[in-house]
């Protein structure tokens, strides 16, 4: 073996290398090289958590589950002390982050930043979430149920020369192309058997003993000895070779069919059907037909379950028709200009949707409309007791006595840049009403209008028994008797609001409880606050009336100076 090779073997720390030729290897400078062993020590994990910008002050710490997407991040923080005395970071040779991937609802790429200061996983929110430093690395998420690996070798060896600096690692989603979202197991889940690990590889500089010498050459052959006594029978020599191959014998009976597999990991979509009209296109050229002309066509075609996950892609156009969605099942329209589903009311809120939504399931880029028709009842999009997800969607109910943008009935749906009215009842207008539930509102404009004697809400909530978290909402309604930008009632629990604008003629806020609180901080509102005298508590942070004077903590514009 060549010393320079034997050398490059042993810088690699793989297993034990020994050089063959020790004095040929003392002669080129090998006594300089330490022969060395690798061994593998995982860094003893001391707290793991997550935090949502959603509920500010709320603590994940005892979790069985850690959460990443574009409003939460995770928190995880390694003890290197069980590591060898003494260990230098030139003896770490590769330190792998190890995270198990429960649930990927989006799959993308995750970002790994340091975190500035210390934090205790029972205590920490997202209101105490300490400064983050710069990107330490990043990976991809694409399935679920496997472990994903992140390279922190350099993060490592910064702690063990610098332990001081060692609180953790937070984990963070890529906003772009897809707002990554992926459940991962803490150490609380199933006794921390898919628990994040950090696993470091060492190089200990150890003498090890070589291996056994080249046998030397054979001496000369001495004088013939006596013969000796004859010896017993030997043992049974070994088997022969086997002999050829005979012909091969008649097919046997067909087996038992075996018992189905487990399911496998998710995918983004099994199955993509197409909704639309074979319409010529002026060109006489050859297009491929859609695969259903009725979004109802498609749904009725897809299987109950979510064995597999189906995308319905709706092409432009107007589609009069109800639609009741599907577990697993998306649908996406080509934008809400160019795609519509509409339909006309009815006498109640069920039987006048035009739109349901499902829970595990998404509507994005389209609009819903449902135009009245002098019904009593209209409602573009309806939750009941589901959990959907609504991207870029505008919903508009209108024609009828009393009309509902999105109606949310025990429901808890997420809802990211969507716009909702209802216009023009006598009755009762509703951009968003939410009955018993508690929706997720990020980046939405809800709108309530209508003359004469009717009531009209930006969005209205009773019987709320869980806190939630308003961003960046526009919440206006105008004529009518009384109109408010938000209305909150019969419920005990928190409603906060931050960097928004709520507006109404009547007030721009209602608070209507006897023990439920509303917090807003950052925000404008147009028009006077309200709050039921009792336990009801209205607060304001930084926030200011139409003219941009500054309210007092309790949301009232101070007097003017004498």
């Amino acid at each position: 073996m060549n010393t320079k090779f034997w050398r490059f073997l042993s810088s690699l720390g793989i297993g034990i290398v020994v050089c063959p030729y020790p004095s040929v290897c003392a002669s080129e400078e090998a006594t300089s090289a330490t022969l060395r062993q690798v061994t593998a020590t995982d860094a003893r994990l001391v707290a793991d958590t997550f935090v949502t910008v959603f509920k500010q002050n709320k603590k994940y710490g005892q979790r069985d589950f850690l959460r990443v997407s574009n409003n939460r991040r995770t928190l995880l923080r390694f003890d290197l002390s069980n590591l060898p005395e003494n260990t230098g970071s030139n003896q770490v040779s590769q330190a792998t982050l190890f995270l198990w991937a429960n649930q990927t609802d989006r799959a993308g790429g995750l970002s790994l930043q340091g975190i500035g200061s210390d934090w205790n996983e029972t205590t920490i929110t997202n209101g105490t979430l300490p400064g983050l430093g710069p990107m330490l690395a990043r990976t991809q998420v694409a399935v679920d149920q496997q472990w994903i690996t992140v390279d922190l070798t350099g993060t490592v060896k910064n702690w063990i020369d610098n332990p001081a600096a060692n609180f953790g690692v937070a984990l963070t989603s890529d906003s772009e192309p897809n707002n990554t979202d992926v459940t991962f197991h803490s150490r609380e889940y199933d006794s921390g058997q898919h628990a994040p690990r950090l696993e470091v590889l060492l190089n200990s500089t150890t003498d090890v003993e070589g291996p056994q010498g080249t046998t030397g050459p054979m001496g000369l052959i001495g004088p013939k000895g006596d013969p000796g006594p004859r010896g017993p029978q030997g043992n049974t020599g070994p088997q022969g070779p086997t002999g050829p191959k005979g012909e091969t014998g008649p097919k046997g009976a067909t087996g038992a069919t075996g018992p189905q597999g487990t399911t496998g990991a998710r995918g983004t979509y099994a199955y993509t059907l197409t909704v639309g009209k074979n319409n010529p296109d002026g060109t006489n050229r050859n297009l491929t037909p859609p695969d259903f002309d009725t979004i109802t066509a498609a749904l009725n075609s897809i299987p109950e379950g979510c064995a597999s996950r189906y995308l319905v892609k709706v092409l432009p156009g107007v589609y009069n028709e109800r639609v009741v969605m599907k577990p697993c099942v998306d649908i996406e329209g080509s934008g809400e200009l160019n795609t519509h589903i509409s339909a006309t009311g009815g006498s109640n809120t069920d039987a006048a949707t035009t739109l349901k939504g499902q829970s595990q399931a998404e509507l994005r880029f389209l609009s819903v409309e449902n135009t009245g028709g002098g019904t009593s009842t209209a409602v573009a999009v309806g939750n009941f007791s589901t959990a959907l997800r609504l991207l870029h969607v505008t919903a508009t109910a209108t024609g009828s006595a009393n009309n509902y943008g999105i109606y949310n009935l025990s429901a808890a749906p997420s809802l990211s840049h969507v716009t909702a009215s209802g216009t023009g009842g006598s009755a009762s207008n509703y951009g968003i009403y939410n009955d018993a539930s508690a929706p997720v509102m990020v980046d939405v404009v809800a709108t309530g209008s209508g003359s004469g004697t009717g009531k009209n809400f930006g969005a209205y909530y009773k019987e709320l028994s869980s806190p939630i978290t308003l961003a960046n909402v526009t919440l206006s309604a105008s004529d009518g008797s009384s109109s408010y930008g938000l209305t909150y009632e019969n419920g005990t629990s928190l409603i906060a609001i931050h960097h928004s604008t709520l507006a109404g003629a009547t007030g721009s806020l209602y608070n209507n409880t006897d023990a439920g609180s509303v917090h807003v901080g950052a925000s404008q509102l147009s028009g006077p606050v309200t709050t039921k005298p009792g336990s009801a508590i209205t607060t304001c942070v930084a926030s200011y009336d139409e003219s941009f004077v500054e309210l007092d903590p309790t949301c009232q514009a101070p007097p003017p100076p004498p």
